[in-house]
C-alpha cells in the first residue's frame, strides 16, 4: 500500500481539480478555494503533469472535461467525501469524549468524588474537566425550577 502512496499527486492540485471539475469553472473553483484563478490553473496543470494527460480543454471562457478528466472525476471526489466524512467522525467522536462539569465545591466533595473512581473505569476515553461554580455564573446564564438537581450544559 505505501509503494502506491508514493505516487500520489500533490493534495493541493486534486483540491483544485476536484473543484474546478464538479463547477466546470476555474473561477469558481477559486472562489470555493479562496484562491485565485491562477492558482487553480497551476495547481490543475500540475496534476495534468504529474499524470502526463490533460484533464480539461480549455477555451476561452471555459473549460471541459476530456474524457480521461470524467473517468477521474467522480473516483477523486468520493476519496475526498470520504477523507472528509473520516475527518468529521474522529472530530465529532473525539468532542464527544469531553465531559465539562460546572459544580459547587462542595457537589463535588460530597456527590462527585466518590463516584468519579467507578465513573472514569466505565468510561475510560472521557476527558472530564470540573470547574467550580458560583452565583453569579448561575444567575447570568441559567434559571433552575427544581432544587433537587440542577445542571447547566455548556458547550
Amino acid at each position: 500500500m505505501r509503494a502506491k502512496r508514493s505516487k500520489l499527486p500533490p493534495l493541493t492540485a486534486l483540491r483544485a481539480f476536484e473543484a474546478a471539475a464538479r463547477r466546470l469553472s476555474f473561477k469558481d473553483a477559486a472562489i470555493e478555494l479562496c484562491v485565485s484563478q491562477s492558482a487553480v490553473s497551476h495547481q490543475v496543470k500540475l496534476l495534468e503533469d504529474f499524470l502526463g494527460l490533460p484533464l480539461f480543454r480549455r477555451k476561452p471562457r471555459s473549460v471541459e472535461l476530456t474524457p480521461n478528466g470524467i473517468i477521474y472525476y467522480p473516483i477523486l471526489s468520493a476519496a475526498l467525501d470520504n477523507i472528509a466524512e473520516a475527518t468529521e467522525t474522529i472530530i465529532r467522536d473525539a468532542s464527544m469524549r469531553k465531559l465539562k462539569l460546572h459544580v459547587y465545591s462542595t457537589f463535588t466533595i460530597r456527590w462527585l468524588l466518590p463516584r468519579l473512581q467507578k465513573f472514569s473505569a466505565e468510561y475510560p476515553d472521557m476527558r472530564f474537566s470540573c470547574i467550580r461554580l458560583n452565583t453569579t455564573l448561575i444567575s447570568s446564564r441559567a434559571t433552575f425550577t427544581r432544587r433537587l438537581w440542577s445542571a447547566t450544559l455548556c458547550k
